[in-house]
């Protein structure tokens, strides 16, 4: 370690200053999380989180088939809106010291169940029009706003030796409700 210190000083142009460093704590295994009270009852929120979050996006993905207008169209809408929203979340968080990821989750989930509270009545009353589109693209970007959100409560809840076993666990999680999210749609009255 300290030869390559020594290379990216000199490299840098700066002069070298030897340094202690801490010993690498080992990885904790899944089991060992578990086993933690305080670290589990954490994971069990992730995973909820996790799932639903998955759940969600993946039964919104696949009823995009369903959307007024045309498929391709569509997708390419669902992607543009997707990229401008992830540079008016970097704008946001950078203007905004008081935004956090408690409020970019809370309020990405409050805006994604509106939209499909929305949309469930929209169906209900078996309108086909273009406000579907709109609504569930929307809908899509917060739950990518959810995605984030995640993500970030994962890294910061989880020490760094548990960090790569929970993140693990929560992707397998999310893996399980992307699988049942056909189900969400196979459930839907025909």
């Amino acid at each position: 370690m300290k030869e390559s210190e020594e290379k990216m000083a000199r490299i840098a142009g700066v002069k070298y200053v030897d340094r202690e460093h801490k010993l690498q704590r080992r990885n904790h295994r899944l089991i060992e999380v578990i086993r933690s009270p305080s670290y589990s009852r954490k994971l069990f929120v992730l995973w909820i989180m996790w799932f639903v979050v998955s759940l969600c996006s993946y039964a919104t993905d696949l009823n995009s088939s369903r959307i007024s207008g045309n498929l391709f169209v569509n997708q390419m809408l669902f992607g543009v809106m997707l990229a401008i929203s992830k540079i008016l979340l970097v704008t946001l968080d950078t203007l905004r010291p008081s935004f956090n990821r408690r409020r970019l989750h809370q309020s990405a989930q409050a805006a994604a169940c509106a939209c499909f509270l929305t949309l469930t009545i929209l169906f209900v009353c078996e309108y086909k029009g273009v406000a579907i589109l709109i609504i569930n693209l929307a809908g899509t970007v917060f739950n990518e706003y959810t995605w984030d959100a995640c993500y970030l409560c994962a890294v910061e809840a989880m020490p760094t030796e548990m960090r790569a076993s929970s993140l693990g666990s929560c992707s397998l999680i999310a893996r399980v409700g992307a699988l049942l999210s056909p189900m969400v749609r196979l459930s839907e009255p025909s």
